[in-house]
């Protein structure tokens, strides 16, 4: 994996973005005062500050975001923006040098740091609540908190993988295992213990390219793909209820469920009304278990439309089990797709709807409790690419009107998988009967261009850890990413102009190219391919 390779290498891996949210108490202590502008300020003269220093801040933070005069509903957009803007568009590099002070406390206390950004989230989600209770809180602010808890889960993770490097602390065995482990499982205070419940509702993310793309697929990112609920039978052994999209909705005993998942993330919420949890989870069971027996099993909806009860996407059985229960709320805020407006991506996909109950929705939702979130810290940098790199592409679609483009091995590859299934039964198993050729055909187009960025961001972080001794943060890994879009379109550009020249003079058409190949202007580019810079 990435972070075992950078872990080898030394502790300053990810040293430098922790001091990243060094910087940020000077942000958040000096909310209150005014409206100042953090993209007008003079960020160079910041001096560096102590990790000691920062705890402190986080404390002097928690009161602030639990003093009304500070932070409510009018201050919400204004106090928010503030953090995550600056979070995002100032990188780490500012925050050097460090001294020895900084490593031995950070070696000691990064999970106690850790730990109290996690109850800052908390404290936060329950401000969210709080808003919603008194009918006033925008959407504005409601995609403030996402993108805060966003960031801030970014940050977590950063520092808990350096104070692990630290301490040379090895993994669990199993690290799938849903238990106390320190670093790795954090409990809301509420619940003193952790154990399942029917109706809990389990959001997970895995480190794969299609969960990237469902994460990052609305207006707000979020960073969770999947959603499922638990339900426990009369002999307490759990099961999971889930959407998959191979197989429609199915039941798997929750040992075998875990053994068969490699996630990066996991969250646990719970109804606060225990009876319609547990009633949700019995109603979801018996008709699933119904329709099965009756060999009609529930299929995948691709559409994502929740008024068809016939199919269900991941996050539409969780609506579906406390629908039958008798509660009709779930979810207050869905996820937008308007960003596509002026783009067929979505329609392309065969999505049918302007906005679904995406499973990061369940992070911001006011009727459900948050009990606990597990990561699994060999996986977490992988999917930190995988994010930038979903991102970009659906900036680029959306801003700079990229489109995904057909090649003949995607044509191919489509057709033939579709023939084989229809005739032979070939793949059938991870290629429903009612999977659309349209979803087939962009998601096989996407993996292709996925792969390549993937690679490509994976190399050049290697090779910038090699250089520098520490990783790139986020916003880096963005811009190195925007750097590589302008390149590769004037590679594409060049290597089109040399093309045709060849084709003007015939001498020259069995010589080797001048110019090198680009490495992804012909799997995506915009419609009119040489405007790509436009």
């Amino acid at each position: 994996m990435i972070m075992n390779n950078f872990f080898n290498k030394t502790v300053h891996a990810n040293l430098l973005l922790f001091f990243m949210i060094l910087i940020t108490t000077n942000v958040f202590s000096s909310v209150p005062s005014g409206n100042t502008n953090l993209n007008e300020r003079k960020l160079h003269k910041i001096k560096h500050i102590s990790v000691g220093t920062f705890e402190k801040n986080i404390d002097k933070i928690y009161k602030e975001i639990n003093n009304k005069k500070v932070f409510n509903s009018r201050t919400c957009n204004a106090y928010i923006s503030q953090i995550t803007d600056f979070l995002l568009f100032k990188g780490g590099e500012a925050y050097l040098p460090f001294n020895q002070n900084d490593f031995k406390i950070l070696e000691k206390r990064s999970f106690i740091i850790v730990n109290k950004l996690f109850h800052l989230r908390l404290l936060l989600r329950k401000k969210l609540k709080e808003f919603y209770a008194q009918g006033n809180i925008s959407q504005v602010c409601i995609n403030k908190i996402r993108k805060a808890f966003r960031y801030s889960r970014f940050l977590e993770e950063f520092i808990t993988e350096v104070g692990i490097s630290m301490q040379k602390k090895p993994f669990v065995s199993d690290p799938r295992d849903y238990s106390q482990q320190k670093y790795q499982f954090y409990v809301n205070p509420k619940y003193k213990s952790f154990h399942f419940q029917s109706g809990d509702i389990l959001l997970t993310r895995s480190s794969s390219f299609l969960s990237a793309i469902i994460a990052r697929i609305g207006d707000e990112d979020g960073q969770f793909s999947h959603g499922a609920m638990i339900y426990v039978d009369k002999k307490g052994e759990v099961q999971v209820i889930e959407a998959l999209i191979h197989a429609g909705v199915v039941i798997t005993p929750y040992e075998k469920w875990r053994e068969r998942n490699h996630h990066s993330r996991a969250l646990i919420f719970r109804h606060p009304d225990k009876k319609l949890a547990k009633n949700a989870a019995q109603k979801l069971y018996n008709d699933v278990q119904e329709r099965w027996a009756n060999n009609d099993p529930i299929l995948y909806d691709f559409g994502m439309d929740d008024s068809n009860a016939n199919q269900f996407f991941c996050s539409e059985i969780i609506q579906y089990a406390f629908h039958l229960a008798g509660e009709t709320k779930l979810p207050t805020f869905s996820t937008s797709f308007k960003s596509f407006n002026h783009h067929t991506f979505v329609s392309d996909m065969t999505i049918k709807v302007d906005s679904a109950f995406s499973p990061g929705d369940l992070e911001i939702e006011p009727e459900i409790n948050f009990v606990a979130e597990w990561r699994d810290y060999n996986r977490t940098s992988l999917t930190r690419i995988q994010d930038v790199v979903q991102t970009k592409i659906f900036y680029w679609m959306t801003e700079k009107g990229y489109y995904l483009q057909p090649t003949f091995k995607s044509f191919m590859s489509t057709n033939i998988a579709l023939i084989g299934r229809n005739l032979f039964g070939y793949m059938d198993d991870k290629i429903p009967l009612n999977m659309p050729y349209g979803f087939l055909e962009n998601i096989i187009k996407l993996e292709a261009i996925n792969k390549v960025l993937e690679k490509y961001l994976v190399d050049v972080e290697a090779e910038y850890f090699n250089k520098h001794g520490h990783s790139m943060d986020y916003f880096k890994m963005m811009q190195e990413m925007e750097q590589l879009r302008i390149k590769d379109c004037e590679t594409y550009i060049s290597r089109h102009n040399e093309m045709i020249e060849k084709l003007h003079d015939s001498e020259t058409l069995s010589e080797d190219y001048k110019t090198p190949k680009p490495i992804f202007h012909d799997l995506f580019n915009t419609e009119n391919r040489l405007q790509c810079n436009l």
